[in-house]
């Protein structure tokens, strides 16, 4: 088997990529896109020696094989986390946006005249908001620091989407993209608990990465 040229070959791409999985850290962050951007290059390399696991076996062994398989598999759901992390900073933008268009309506629907049986509900959620935000401001003070707010979330929302496409060009899917563009607060919202549950399993999946 030694004198195979297949073997030589696979033995000396496996010398590299071991060469390379020992330059990262395995406690990695996956929100640092240098740290990413060295897995990512590591399992590209790997999937050049994948669809030989029965000839890598032979050559290292199984004991070696296993340890790098799970390497691998490490290193594929941190990535997987990641881009879940990605793409849920950013709905954060859409949610705020529509909860700041929420509260816009709110000190018009609290001038309102109500039936009598709902004012004591209404000077309850006055109360509740002046709690929360100190004073229920005017509504040209609340416009223009909604506006200011919804510049804002804009602003960062093009941030965090040329950030994502940067880092994620092949993760992020066509499917993906024409969802964003028809996003609501609502749709938004429920694919945050997408996210939540997806990154719940890959936690219940991989336990390790909880530590």
């Amino acid at each position: 088997m030694t004198s195979d040229p297949r073997v030589a070959a696979l033995r000396g791409a496996l010398d590299r990529f071991t060469e390379r999985l020992g330059w990262l850290r395995l406690d990695w962050s996956p929100e640092e896109p240098a740290d990413l951007q060295d897995v990512r290059m590591i399992l590209g390399e790997w999937s050049a020696l994948e669809p030989h696991l029965e000839l890598l076996e032979a050559v290292v062994g199984r004991s070696e094989l296993a340890s790098v398989l799970d390497c691998i598999e490490k290193m594929r759901a941190r990535v997987q986390m990641a881009f879940l992390i990605a793409v849920d900073r950013l709905l954060w933008p859409v949610l705020m946006t529509g909860m700041n268009e929420m509260l816009l309506r709110v000190p018009a629907l609290l001038k309102k005249p109500v039936p009598p049986e709902l004012e004591p509900s209404q000077a309850m959620i006055r109360q509740h908001l002046a709690t929360m935000v100190g004073t229920v401001p005017d509504l040209e003070t609340l416009f223009r620091q909604s506006m200011q707010a919804a510049d804002r979330y804009e602003e960062e929302s093009r941030a965090v989407y040329t950030r994502l496409i940067k880092d994620w060009p092949d993760e992020w899917t066509e499917a993906m993209q024409k969802r964003l563009e028809s996003l609501t607060p609502e749709d938004a919202h429920a694919w945050k608990v997408e996210i939540e549950t997806a990154q719940r399993d890959l936690l219940t999946q991989h336990p390790w990465m909880a530590r």
